[in-house]
């Protein structure tokens, strides 16, 4: 049975890397520094939902594997030619082995005790995706503020995974300066999806549910040990 999710994983994989990699034959509306980020990001988003499918056998890891084939072959449907009926065909069997029934028994459905709630996921999950994102939404190129807000991001998501208090800091003050200085780099259209980004990843930092993933839990301490001085008085009369 292990097999099966890691085949259809590598399929995946390969699909989203086809989709993305076709853009350095015909990069069209993207430079060629926006192509490289769209590249590695997409080889890191891709890896990341490979090993939350076959390693953590979540849920989040099967859709967000998916989602890569799609935004891969919409990036290769740019291109056209052999790319895209080569990842066309990727896609199509990716995407029967993931939505399929084979992965039902593989992919955890019960809740895990101790799972981190759906922000802390979020915000763990926004580094990987981030060089990915801001490549396709720099359609004016790439510029400065757009690797500084990537580099940011990592390191804070990377952070605040690791349990580091710096990386909620790093998500909640330096992603949205660093954000608002991008968001004025980018050419419209790709402003709004990056401030709306951008805004979204602040919101998740600062809710409470983000905050107690970095909290300390302090053990209780020992009840004192209180003794019995009645039945003592008792057993000596």
């Amino acid at each position: 049975m292990a097999r099966l999710p890691i085949l259809i994983g590598v399929v995946a994989v390969v699909s989203a890397v086809v989709g993305a990699a076709s853009l350095a034959v015909q990069p069209g509306a993207f430079d060629a520094g926006a192509t490289i980020v769209v590249l590695a990001g997409m080889v890191l988003a891709a890896v990341s939902a490979f090993v939350g499918l076959v390693l953590v056998r979540a849920p989040w890891g099967r859709w967000s594997l998916l989602s890569t084939v799609i935004v891969g072959l919409l990036l290769a449907s740019l291109v056209g030619g052999w790319l895209f009926f080569l990842d066309l065909l990727l896609a199509a069997i990716a995407t029967v082995g993931i939505a399929g029934p084979w992965l039902l028994l593989w992919v955890r459905h019960a809740p895990v005790a101790d799972a981190p709630n759906p922000a802390v996921v979020t915000l763990i999950s926004v580094g990987p995706v981030t060089p990915l994102f801001v490549g396709l939404t720099a359609l004016g190129g790439l510029s400065g503020a757009h690797v500084v807000l990537i580099v940011v991001v990592m390191l804070s998501s990377w952070g605040y995974g690791r349990g580091i208090r710096l990386g909620i800091w790093g998500l909640r003050i330096a992603v949205p300066v660093v954000g608002i200085v991008a968001t004025g780099a980018t050419v419209w259209p790709g402003t709004l999806p990056l401030g709306a980004a951008v805004l979204a990843t602040t919101l998740v930092a600062w809710l409470p549910d983000a905050r107690r993933a970095t909290t300390v839990i302090t053990p209780p301490l020992p009840a004192p040990v209180v003794r019995n001085h009645r039945r003592a008085d008792d057993a000596s009369e």
